[in-house]
């Protein structure tokens, strides 16, 4: 190994500022550490070959070279392809390590890029320019694109898994209980191509955190897919109870009034629960009125009192007014769309809270899923973005791993996890031996600089390590 110190003296020599300085000794030294891990590759296959040769029987065919990135850049190395008694072909060093045949990347990049490239406001190529731009690793937008898609697909594994357990194997998760239990359901609309896409998109939560002014949900747990409605129950409802028991659980729901979310398809997926409350969601109500009611601003208060009143009478009696005072026949349907969805949905149309046999003392009003599904929008619409099914689930079901904490996990049951065993573990600290590696001393030349100049900075720094490692 190269001495370090040498290499930060000339960087720092050579720059005509200290911003400049930083920049070059970043990618400088992710260069080195990659350039070291490829070597240290190449000395852990070789202790690795030499085990399996002398315990297994193993022959060692050939040294091919492999090349992979990780978030300290491009790592090359040489490894033996070897087969075992039965002639199953093998590259030790790749299997110990976890690396996936024919991946150009490890595992961290994996989740980290799937994690970049699908946060609020990123796009795949803005990715791959802030990878560059930062980190001075050149990973492309279409393979930020397959990394998302790849852990979409490992997400959406395990919810296949969890489904299954419940449904086809009858096997009951063990789970903590809840008392009660609120779920939210809306779909979000994408452009696809040809047609827009539809991403079901559902929240649980326990109740509401307070933290001063500012109220967040408790043990929030989301849900999201483009697939079909029993899907979206199905899978939904096995990752909702994978987390809690709802066995005499008192659960309430807000939900628009699609036809994938019925209120009796609701009831027979929750038929654990005590109790089930169902209310219209507050913001498509009030979409609903101020569509229907557009040219006549002044009868929506009144309209929403009868609502929260229950009274049918005066209900009619507004929409009677709003249809005499129409002007033109598409205002006139206007209304009446509006009537038949409010009156097709009346007893929803009451707070949840006026209805529940069971409220707890802190409850409040139910209707942050628009808010909860901003991470989806900042990322999926706008733009000018339009998405294939495959794109889209992956986008979900990357940012439902994220948000329920279980990426991670899901990735790591398709990925050749490997455990850090006492055998690597010794086979590793063979390949050290083999070429120690550290630097004990370093000195940089001040000249005639100060203490207190940068490079007397970087000097005091230098000495300080020098005296610790000695």
């Amino acid at each position: 190994m190269k001495p370090i110190i040498p290499e930060i003296a000339s960087i720092l020599e050579q720059s005509s500022d200290m911003l400049s300085f930083w920049e070059t000794l970043r990618v400088k030294m992710m260069g080195i550490i990659a350039d070291q891990l490829g070597e240290f590759l190449e000395q852990l296959d070789q202790a690795l070959v030499a085990y399996y040769k002398t315990y297994y029987g193993w022959k060692s065919e050939r040294r091919d070279q492999r090349q992979f990135t990780c978030f300290f850049g491009p790592v090359t190395y040489r490894r033996h392809l070897m087969y075992d008694k039965n002639g199953n072909a093998h590259y030790p060093v790749d299997e110990a390590i976890g690396l996936k045949p024919r991946k150009r990347y490890s595992p961290d990049v994996m989740i980290l890029g799937a994690e970049l490239a699908t946060a609020p406001g990123m796009t795949y190529r803005l990715a791959s320019e802030a990878t560059k731009r930062l980190a001075g690793i050149p990973i492309s937008h279409t393979t930020f694109q397959r990394l998302v898609r790849e852990a979409g697909e490992a997400q959406a594994a395990m919810d296949t898994r969890k489904r299954d357990q419940l449904f086809e194997d009858i096997t009951i998760p063990e789970a903590p209980s809840t008392q009660h239990l609120y779920c939210e359901a809306d779909g979000l609309y994408v452009k696809g191509k040809g047609k827009s896409i539809e991403i079901k998109h559902m929240i649980a939560y326990t109740g509401w955190d307070h933290n001063g002014s500012r109220v967040s949900l408790t043990d929030r747990q989301t849900f999201s897919t483009v697939a079909s409605g029993e899907d979206f129950w199905e899978k939904g409802f096995a990752v909702i109870r994978h987390r809690w028991d709802l066995t005499g659980s008192h659960i309430a729901t807000n939900a628009d009034a699609a036809s994938w979310i019925s209120t009796e398809r609701v009831a027979e997926i929750f038929s654990e629960a005590a109790s089930i409350t169902h209310q219209l969601d507050r913001f498509h109500v009030k979409r609903s009125i101020r569509h229907g009611l557009s040219r006549q601003p002044k009868l929506i208060p009144l309209l929403e009192e009868a609502i929260t009143q229950q009274n049918q009478d005066r209900f009619k009696a507004v929409i009677d007014t709003a249809i005499g005072n129409a002007e033109t026949e598409g205002e006139e349907k206007r209304i009446e769309d509006m009537r038949k969805y409010l009156e097709g949905h009346w007893d929803l149309l009451r707070d949840w809270r006026e209805v529940s046999p069971n409220k707890p003392e802190n409850a409040r009003g139910m209707g942050c899923m628009e808010s909860n599904q901003r991470r989806l929008v900042y990322r999926m619409k706008r733009r000018g973005m339009y998405w294939s099914e495959a794109g889209a689930e992956a986008v979900a079901k990357v940012q439902q791993g994220i948000a329920n904490g279980t990426l991670r996990e899901a990735v790591l049951t398709v990925w050749p996890n490997r455990p850090v065993t006492q055998k690597l573990r010794r086979q590793a600290k063979k390949a050290s031996k083999r070429d120690a590696m550290g630097i004990h001393h370093g000195r940089i030349e001040v000249g005639a600089a100060s203490s207190s100049s940068a490079i007397g900075q970087l000097n005091k720094v230098i000495n300080r390590l020098s005296s610790v490692i000695a």
